[in-house]
């Protein structure tokens, strides 16, 4: 029995020691069923398996990749990820094992892979068990992502503009322009171009005065809103920043009240805030334009004006910042389903070194508002045209010596046939000229401005360019390229300058293309027409019109092509024998400056000549309000006007006068603040001959009538509001 019990042992013994050797878990750490120990070697899952401490090693051998799981497919601007990555291992005893690509010992390298390049890329991987290393790779491609398909829309596209001074429409005669007048000569009759932009509006203001959104305190029948017109599928667009800038407010804390907006403090990384505003009651004003504007009557001014916008307004001190402000109109856009596109500021002229520079009054320093915007883009990922890196390209392109040529000049009420106009005005102060402006372009200034806006809309079409909103330009299909009429330049910019202007410019064109050459010898031809024409006093009328479209013509050359022109002696010759043979026009003049300032309510007859008819509640005005202009070759200059109303009422209300026989009228006025008005010319007795019967007027011009005998003619407006500051009746005897 002892004998028996003996080899009992002796074989417990055998096996236990077969069992260390193949075991091997020892000290080394759990090994058995739950192995994994760090000294132990078991497998990740509990194998059990080596440097337990036994006899025989197991060992990591080979590891593959499975992707099945894993993204290795990536469109280009797509982060790589490893999610879903497995390791598949196995040991020198042929068992295998899969881990997942974040377990202990797995270690992934990805540093080949760039997201901005389409291509393959090689992903490392290795896998470390028991300080043994196995490594394999897998790869991964990225590609272009596919252009989105934009959807043209059908039918009519309306495009809204929001904006200032420098966005408005303008009178054709005036010199002055703005962008947004020359937006529909790129673009189809499918598309209409509504702008609202009007002069000194902010983006608070522009809210306030109701222009955005419908503010029913306000009475004013001169605009309506945005709001009560736009529908879903319209674009906004949205400039502004001229008159939000407030780093000019010590020098112009006239303005605080009413339009400049506070940025706010930017944080550590230079972005500025969007905050939210109140709107605080109209019977008080900001305490740092109380402080700073202290006299009585601009105080109360102000309050007055603030006090059309209804019982609340935004005010300069409510809280709300340029970015908030801009965002309502991207939210109120999107909230109709319209398509926002922010608009960076254009910008001003400041030169230093060749550079345009920012400043007080200069969109801040390092140009603050412009930096906002491209902030506020980015953060409502909003489409984004930056207009003022083009315009201070074109201007930097030009430099300080041409600038002014692509600038308007003060006053700004100087009007006259553009460019010719605009050169003979330049610089000369009998013309009314006082000074260049640096904030507003002239006729091919907007233009040019234009044509770089519709570049990038055709680029965003082009391009396929469509945002986490889904909105995108979608009328790229409605866009010329090429303009449905040119604005010519000054002539005072030299060939040159014009052709660096247009090498800006990569699919838009912006100058006409007929050649120098072409222009040069159009205007020969047409002044050796000379020869035939009969300059007399009996012909003056007719050779004056045929010269004055010559000399138009040659006057729109540049001075480099000017100096080809080779006969142009014959033309001034010409001109020379014109007014040798002038007949004398005896004039009758009509100056307010010689009437008393105040209303008029009844029948005033001011001499033989002129009566100005009204009624006690169908009144006349005399004002006081100064203006100068040439008129038939005589500089003229008046201090006062008469402000007449039509509406229906011309009939009450009226300048009268009477005419011997056949004459010229010629009147200088303007509609009322500057709007447009129909000017109107009747016969009580007598004929007015009916292609010079009427004249649309807008800004301060000269505008001619005719009547071709004798009688009593009345002058009215047909709409609103007229301001009449000359007039003389021309007759040759």
């Amino acid at each position: 029995m002892k004998k028996v019990k003996s080899i009992l042992f002796a074989l417990l013994a055998v096996v236990m020691a077969f069992s260390f050797v193949f075991v091997g878990c020892g000290d080394g750490g759990n090994g058995g069923n739950t192995g994994g120990g760090e000294n132990g070697g078991g497998y990740p899952d509990g194998g059990g398996y080596p440097d337990g401490g036994g006899e025989l090693k197991i060992t990591l051998a080979s590891i593959t990749i499975s992707t099945e799981a894993a993204k290795t497919e990536y469109e280009v601007g797509e982060s790589y990820s490893a999610e879903g990555v497995i390791i598949n291992a196995t040991y020198s005893d042929t068992t295998t094992q899969s881990v997942a690509y974040n377990a202990s010992g797995v270690s992934i390298d990805s540093s080949a892979y760039n997201s901005a390049v389409a291509g393959t890329y090689v992903i490392a991987v290795s896998y470390t068990v028991s300080s043994v290393t196995k490594n394999a790779t897998y790869s991964v491609t990225v590609t272009a992502a596919p252009a989105p398909v934009i959807p043209t829309p059908s039918g009519k596209t309306t495009i809204y503009l929001a904006g200032d001074s420098t966005v408005k429409t303008y009178a054709d005669n005036q010199f002055i322009g703005g962008w947004g007048q020359f937006l529909s000569n790129y673009l189809n009759e499918d598309v209409t171009v509504v702008n609202k932009a009007e002069g000194g509006r902010s983006s608070r203001s522009f809210i306030n005065e109701g222009r955005l959104y419908t503010n029913s305190a306000i009475t004013s029948t001169s605009y309506t809103s945005i709001e009560s017109t736009i529908k879903a599928g319209d674009y906004l667009f949205i400039q502004f920043g001229h008159n939000d800038d407030d780093s000019k407010k010590s020098a112009m804390y006239s303005t605080l009240y009413d339009r400049l907006v506070p940025l706010g403090t930017p944080d550590a990384n230079g972005i500025y805030p969007t905050t939210a505003g109140e709107k605080v009651s109209t019977n008080s004003l900001p305490l740092e334009y109380v402080e700073n504007v202290t006299d009585s009557a601009s105080q109360a001014a102000a309050l007055s004006a603030i006090q059309k916008y209804g019982s609340t307004y935004y005010s300069y001190d409510c809280g709300g910042t340029y970015k908030w402000y801009l965002k309502q109109y991207i939210d109120f856009a999107r909230e109709r389903d319209v398509t926002p596109v922010l608009v960076t500021p254009v910008a001003r002229v400041k030169f230093s070194g060749g550079e345009i520079i920012g400043g007080a009054g200069l969109h801040g320093e390092n140009f603050a508002y412009v930096q906002a915007v491209r902030q506020l883009a980015q953060e409502e990922d909003c489409l984004l045209i930056d207009l003022f890196a083009d315009t201070k390209t074109i201007l930097e392109t030009v430099t300080s010596a041409n600038s002014d040529y692509l600038m308007a000049i003060k006053p700004n009420t100087l009007t006259g046939e553009w460019p010719i106009d605009f050169d003979k005005a330049y610089l000369n102060t009998a013309l009314g000229y006082e000074s260049m402006e640096a904030t507003h372009y002239n006729k091919f200034g907007a233009y040019l401005t234009t044509a770089m806006l519709v570049e990038h809309l055709a680029d965003l079409f082009e391009n396929n360019v469509i945002n986490t909103h889904g909105e995108y330009i979608g009328f790229g299909d409605k866009i010329n390229l090429t303009p449905s009429s040119y604005v010519a330049p000054s002539s005072k910019l030299a060939d040159n300058t014009l052709d660096a202007i247009a090498a800006l410019y990569t699919d838009v064109k912006v100058l006409n293309p007929i050649s120098n050459e072409e222009k040069v010898n159009n205007v020969i031809t047409l002044i050796n027409g000379i020869d035939t024409l009969t300059i007399s006093a009996a012909n003056y009328a007719q050779a004056k019109a045929a010269l004055a479209t010559i000399r138009n013509a040659y006057d729109m050359l540049n001075d480099s092509n000017k100096a080809l022109v080779t006969n142009y002696s014959k033309l001034t010759n010409a001109e020379a024998a014109l007014i040798a043979c002038k007949p004398v026009e005896r004039k009758v003049i009509l100056d307010p400056s010689t009437l008393t300032t105040g209303d008029i309510v009844e029948a005033l007859k001011i001499d033989d000549v002129f009566t100005i008819n009204a009624t006690a509640d169908k009144k006349v005005s005399v004002v006081d309000g100064s203006a100068t202009k040439e008129i038939d070759g005589n500089v003229v200059s008046v201090t006062k006007f008469i402000k007449l109303n039509g509406s229906g009422k011309a009939a009450y209300r009226n300048l009268q006068f009477v005419t011997e026989k056949a004459a010229v009228i010629r009147v200088f006025a303007k509609g009322k603040e500057g709007n447009e008005r129909t000017m109107q010319l009747s016969a009580v007795s007598g004929t007015v001959d009916p292609d010079r019967a009427s004249n649309v007027v807008i800004d301060l011009d000269v505008y001619e009538f005719a009547v071709t005998s004798a009688g009593t003619f009345q002058l009215m407006s047909l709409s609103s509001g007229l301001d009449i500051y000359y007039v003389e009746i021309g007759y040759i005897d």
